[in-house]
């Protein structure tokens, strides 16, 4: 024991690590004063691994299916940062059955014990459902084969065994279709969904040609074709008819009075009668006018007739503007009923420039004077709105003499066509008078 009032100062350590192990405990700082010696007996902090169970999660799917994600749960939580690696995998096959789950690769780190409990995959059978197909034949022809669909598909490699029976008997009359051998492998489960043989009749088939006609027309003869070939002496009774009605649209072709015995089940095929629009081709007239002036009537001319009765609709449009230029003239709302097919065959309005005559006024200065204003007339009128630009402009010079008028930079928009009549400036000589003045000398002087 130490002696009283002595005391170890400082703590033991150990040596670093937090994975599982043996970790030397060390003396540290721990003392005691100069009065005793101390002498140090170590020992071990022991991490031990920590035990993680993993349930693994039973799973099933069908026969043919993928595999679904093989997955597990587990207790305790993981230390933060750690995680599994690898996976789970289980006992290899396909066919219908139990497979064990297995820990596989699934694993941790050597901090961890890992403890596996394991599950299931079930591989169910797959349900397939065989649909035989309804049949039937005439009495005393022999049997079709008895067929079916299935769905959903088999596996690759994989196909039905034996066949489809009937009920026996060849009267007229209805028989069950039955599983008879049909079979499937273990895999499957088979579930049968059963039809009949009927035996009945003969059928006879009538088939109504389809026919056309253009509006206003006579209907064409209704006629048919037939099979097969009716017993000898047979023949048909009564006639087609047709929806009635005369606009063009489509019209059923019925059975009307049609038939046959009653050693015959008569099938009617029926077609329709088609009464198509009667083409009409109408033709824009082409037009003119002058810049300014009011539109002229937009006409046409079509054919064939129409029939009695019917009339157009609506009228011609041209394309927009007033400009000298060519301007479709358009179908507009120029119509008729939908009894026609209308085609229209376009022209033009053409706007011709309008013709202005500028008359140059005729002018005169005398020598030395500034040029007078050079003026002009024109007709007609131009349109409201409407402008020259530019001025008139005379040849040069200013001797006395005549010089041209020029039309130079007067000018108008191409909505007109200028004509220009010239004049002339005259430069008068200027009249200078000449007074002499009076003069005098003495006799013997110079002038």
């Amino acid at each position: 024991a130490l002696q009283t009032g002595d005391s170890f100062t400082g703590s033991l350590t150990r040596q670093p690590g937090e994975n599982a192990g043996t970790y030397a405990i060390n003396q540290g700082t721990l003392a005691l004063s100069s009065n005793y010696t101390l002498t140090y007996n170590s020992a071990d902090l022991t991490i031990g691994a920590r035990t993680i169970t993993v349930t693994a999660v039973a799973k099933s799917k069908t026969f043919g299916d993928t595999d679904p994600a093989l997955t597990y749960t587990f207790s305790p939580a993981l230390q933060t940062g750690d995680t599994f690696t690898g996976s789970l995998t289980r006992q290899p096959g396909e066919s219908v059955g139990t497979y064990a789950i297995n820990q596989g690769t699934l694993a941790l780190s050597s901090n961890y014990t890992l403890t596996y409990n394991s599950a299931n995959l079930t591989i169910g059978a797959k349900a397939i459902t065989v649909t035989a197909a309804a049949k039937s034949k005439t009495f005393g022809d022999a049997d079709p084969a008895l067929t079916y669909t299935f769905s959903s598909a088999l596996q690759t490699g994989d196909s039905f065994t034996g066949s489809l029976t009937r009920q026996p008997g060849e009267n007229a009359g209805t028989y069950a279709i039955n599983q008879g051998t049909l079979a499937l492998n273990g895999n499957y489960t088979l579930i049968y969904a059963g039809s009949d043989l009927t035996i009945g009749a003969k059928t006879i088939t009538v088939t109504a040609a389809a026919k056309s006609k253009t509006f206003g027309d006579a209907d064409p003869a209704l006629t048919y074709t037939f099979s097969p070939a009716l017993q000898t002496g047979d023949t048909f009774t009564g006639s087609l008819t047709r929806q009635p009605g005369e606009n063009a649209g489509t019209y059923a072709i019925n059975q009307g009075t049609l038939a046959l015995n009653g050693n015959y089940t008569l099938t009617y095929v029926g077609a329709d009668l088609t009464i198509s629009a009667k083409a009409i081709t109408v033709t824009a007239a082409a037009k003119s006018k002058t810049f300014g002036d009011t539109d002229p009537a937009l006409t046409y001319t079509f054919s064939p007739a129409l029939q009695t009765g019917d009339t157009f609709t609506g009228s011609l449009i041209r394309q927009p503007g007033e400009n000298a230029g060519t301007y479709a003239i358009n179908q507009g709302t120029l119509a008729l009923n939908g009894n026609y097919n209308l085609t229209y065959l376009g022209a033009n309005l053409t706007i011709g420039a309008k013709a202005i005559t500028v008359t140059a006024a005729a002018k005169s200065k005398t020598f030395g004077d500034a040029d007078p204003a050079l003026t002009y007339t024109f007709s007609p009128a131009l349109q409201t709105g409407d402008t020259f630009t530019g001025s008139l402009t005379r040849q040069p010079g200013e001797n006395v003499g005549t010089y041209a008028i020029n039309q130079s930079t007067l000018a108008l928009n191409g909505n007109y066509n200028l004509t220009y009549v010239s004049a002339d400036l005259t430069i008068g000589a200027k009249a200078i008078t000449v007074t002499a003045a009076a003069k005098s000398k003495t006799f013997g002087d110079a002038d």
